[in-house]
């Protein structure tokens, strides 16, 4: 598995082990968070180097389902 240092990994950790149900939610909120702010940097990102043809992870996601 690829060890990182990234906020959310490392909250990823605190979660796996977290017992209290309000924690585990503020934790898994916060993750959450995070990934979209990161998801949003790297299409932000990515527009600007792949083009226009880019496509999101989340648009990826919708046509699976």
């Amino acid at each position: 598995m690829q060890r990182t240092n990234e906020p959310w990994f490392q909250l990823c950790q605190l979660a796996m082990v977290e017992e209290d149900p309000a924690k585990m939610l503020m934790l898994v909120q916060e993750i959450s968070r995070l990934l979209k702010e990161k998801e949003t940097w790297l299409n932000e990102h990515c527009a600007e180097v792949c083009g226009p043809k880019r496509t999101t992870m989340q648009s990826k996601l919708r046509t699976r389902k």
